[in-house]
């Protein structure tokens, strides 16, 4: 977990030299199937552009889960609205392949590098929470808009037990 903290750390202090994007926008999804949002987008619009590409589920009235059309339990996203606008983000990085130290490493610069160049004050917090089956430990990095959450996932069921590295980058309307 140090080695990812410094990692990351790294990735803060280093300018972009991609193009920044929209401090307000964000890319779901793949390659060749990215769709991207923008807060304040009109709900109808947004929903349009994601179910190209997308199953969607209604989780609550104003918020849908966006999932693989092939592979129901691929999830990519969270969307919220409020009114008719899109309010809230969730986009999760897929932690997959034969390194899974690497894929790490490259869900927290996709992440991060969503921050763009200069950007405000950034705030970077650790968190340690247990439950009965579950246990999560992980860093916090908060700028402005945007929040990229890295933690492990351990959980112990009576149907067997895992542990997961999760990466999720988080674009709000609130501040």
């Amino acid at each position: 977990m140090r080695a990812c903290v410094g990692i990351l750390l790294l990735f803060l202090a280093v300018p972009s030299s991609a193009q920044a994007p929209s401090q307000n926008s964000i890319s779901i999804g793949d390659f060749g199937t990215s769709v991207r949002l923008t807060l304040g987008m009109p709900k109808d619009a947004a929903l349009r552009s994601l179910r190209r590409y997308y199953d969607l589920t209604a989780v609550e009235p104003e918020s849908f889960a966006v999932q693989s059309k092939t592979n129901p339990d691929l999830m990519y996203a969270d969307v919220a609205f409020k009114g008719d606008s899109l309010s809230d983000v969730t986009k999760y990085w897929d932690i997959n392949g034969p390194d899974r130290g690497v894929s790490v490493v490259r869900a927290i610069y996709g992440a991060v590098s969503a921050f763009g160049g200069p950007t405000e004050a950034c705030k970077v917090a650790t968190f340690d929470r247990q439950e009965p089956t579950m246990e999560k430990r992980g860093v916090i990095v908060s700028c402005g808009r945007r929040k990229v959450s890295i933690f492990t996932n351990r959980w112990s069921f009576t149907a067997g037990s895992g542990e997961d590295a999760v990466v999720n980058e988080e674009l709000t309307s609130e501040r």
